[in-house]
């Protein structure tokens, strides 16, 4: 009991006189490298399109000039309303029969779900010209083909 006391004793004379001592007159190292922080501002490249619009790019919206309604950048005329933007179509799934050689195509067009089967006309004038486990060859309102790709995982809510 004697030496536990004699040590303890002699641990707290040691600590009281390690804090007893005056510090060091030490100057701290600054918590942020001064020579690594920039004096200017960073310059950024320009932005030339936004990633998440679905409108169709042009040189002419980069450069800030209104874009033109009609072919050649011409605007419509005074009297007739500007055209509709093009539909956002979409092929995001298909259902395979057993029974059945082709795909039945699962498709959104401008948010709306439609079914179809090759030959088919939508109720909205597309019509779906060849319909494929990949993609969906679709016939705009206005005569075009256009060719959808498979989406999977693209539907509205996901």
């Amino acid at each position: 009991m004697r030496s536990i006391r004699g040590a303890a004793g002699f641990l707290a004379a040691a600590a009281a006189l390690v804090f007893a001592q005056a510090p060091a007159e030490k100057i701290a190292p600054p918590l942020v490298r001064r020579d690594l922080v920039r004096t200017a501002a960073r310059t950024f490249p320009e932005i030339k399109r936004d990633l998440f619009s679905t409108a169709r790019f042009s040189a002419s919206f980069a450069a800030g000039q209104p874009a033109g309604f009609m072919p050649g950048g011409g605007m419509p005329p005074v009297g007739e309303p500007p055209p509709p933007p093009p539909a956002v179509v979409r092929y995001v799934g298909y259902i395979k029969y057993a029974a059945a050689d082709k795909p039945v195509a699962l498709v959104l067009i401008n948010g709306e779900a439609w079914a179809v089967l090759e030959g088919e006309t939508l109720g909205n004038g597309w019509t779906a010209v060849r319909v494929t486990e990949n993609e969906v060859e679709l016939r705009d309102p206005e005569g075009k083909n256009q060719v959808f790709l498979y989406q999977p995982g693209q539907g509205e809510g996901s």
